[in-house]
């Protein structure tokens, strides 16, 4: 059920912001004047970011706890299971979040700490969506 939701939920945002989600794509694979229009475009859409940071922590959380249930090595249910490694994996990129937004305020770096920030969460909804299969 949890998979079933997960690629309706992708199939919801892919049709509700179908412009965005392409973006995504071909962002890793343009050229450095277009990449920084598409960046600034990209940069200006909240909703479906978030969308798809939500995707990546619920797939990535997915993941984790079919990869723990396979090498058995925890004997929670599956879905305590499931809630702590999404939660887990929430807090870490949450704190990771804040560290590098830190560390750009602390050394008068906030451009490129922006610029990090947008290439790590952009991996991350890569992640979101490739994890799914």
């Amino acid at each position: 059920y949890i998979l079933l939701f997960l690629l309706f939920f992708l199939g919801l945002i892919r049709a509700s912001f179908p412009k965005y989600v392409n973006s995504i794509f071909t962002l890793s694979f343009q050229a450095t004047f277009r990449q920084t229009q598409t960046k600034e475009q990209m940069a200006q859409n909240f909703f479906p970011a978030f969308m798809l940071n939500v995707l990546f922590v619920l797939s990535g959380g997915l993941f984790i706890t079919l990869f723990a249930e396979f090498n058995h090595w925890s004997k929670l249910q599956f879905w305590q299971l499931f809630v702590y490694s999404t939660v887990i994996l929430l807090i870490i990129y949450f704190i990771k979040y804040l560290v590098i937004s830190f560390t750009g305020w602390v050394f008068n770096a906030k451009d490129s700490a922006i610029e990090y920030r947008f290439v790590v969460f952009i991996i991350n909804k890569l992640l979101g969506i490739l994890l799914l299969p």
